[in-house]
């Protein structure tokens, strides 16, 4: 009986610490909102630099790369208002993700904003 209880007591502890240390993989929500700030800040000054013309005439690859950055500061923004309501920075960046996620169903777009899902999950590690 001591032998099932002991083992039984292992395993709960051990789970325990897989949850703790799941939740631990963010940084917490006030340096999110800084790190988030800091990227949607240089992320809109370098759209604001864009020359349209110039950027058509480059062709798809470059206007590929233009919808990335816009759908970036897109995800910045709904990640942002979900970090002021106090959201844990694992669920804000998951309610952004999802906020997004039906706007289209294109590949392109999915897969764009996978781009920036990924980005924002990097930068608050």
């Amino acid at each position: 009986m001591k032998c099932k209880f002991f083992s039984a007591l292992v395993i709960v502890l051990l789970m325990f610490v897989g949850v703790s240390m799941s939740a631990q993989d963010y940084v917490p929500n006030a340096e999110a909102q800084t790190r988030v700030n800091s990227e949607l800040t240089s992320l809109l000054n370098a759209s604001s630099s864009v020359n349209i013309k110039a950027l058509h005439d480059a062709g798809p690859a470059a206007m590929q790369g233009e919808v990335e950055k816009s759908l970036k500061i897109q995800y910045a923004k709904e990640l942002l208002t979900s970090l002021k309501k106090g959201s844990a920075t694992g669920v804000a960046v998951d309610e952004a993700g999802s906020s997004l996620a039906n706007v289209s169903n294109e590949s392109s777009f999915q897969d764009a904003l996978n781009k920036a899902i990924l980005y924002f999950k990097d930068l608050l590690k």
